[in-house]
């Protein structure tokens, strides 16, 4: 049985329980290069190890489909090659971090968008006029971020699936025992 192995696995390398959670995690991932790529938010207070369990998930899948950053400005995405998130995991730690470039990231994860697609004025280097141009930043890409807010982002409500994290006693003491 493949996810019994997976789950084996993950036991190997430290996440303790969470069966659902890295779960839902593991599948995101693998459907990254799907044209309807998932972004996922990982919920739980602070302490009980979300960013441990995304990163050690995200060891499972190739280096170079995995970009991660604790923030991004606002118009970091804006920039980038316009074909270098397609198919990719970008993980984000916490969603604080993604605040500034919060609008384009929807765009990426956005099935009815065209990814990022910026209108700007450039001079033409003939003949010193302003002209059109456009650039764009295609998706879709896995979006994976943290939170200890319990609560959705009203924009992202459709566009992003909230775990969370076991934070009971039980799986505090098994993550202890697994410690020693």
């Amino acid at each position: 049985d493949l996810w019994e192995q997976i789950n084996k696995d993950m036991a190997t390398i430290g996440i303790v329980g969470e069966k659902g959670t890295k779960g839902v995690l593991y599948l995101g991932m693998t459907l990254r290069k799907s044209p309807r790529a998932p972004s996922l938010e990982l919920a739980a207070p602070s302490g009980t190890g979300k960013s441990f369990v995304v990163l050690a998930v995200v060891r499972f899948f190739p280096e170079e489909d995995v970009s991660c950053a604790t923030r991004i400005t606002t118009h970091y995405l804006d920039y980038l090659p316009e074909d270098s998130l397609v198919g990719k995991i970008f993980i984000v730690i916490e969603r604080g971090g993604t605040e500034e470039a919060g609008y384009s990231l929807r765009m990426l994860t956005d099935d009815t968008s065209a990814g990022i697609v910026i209108g700007y004025l450039k001079k033409d280097p003939d003949t010193g006029d302003m002209v059109a141009a456009q650039r764009t930043v295609k998706g879709p890409l896995c979006h994976i971020r943290t939170t200890t807010k319990l609560e959705g982002q009203p924009e992202d409500e459709s566009r992003v699936f909230t775990a969370f994290l076991d934070d009971s006693e039980k799986q505090r003491r098994g993550v202890h025992e697994n410690i020693k």
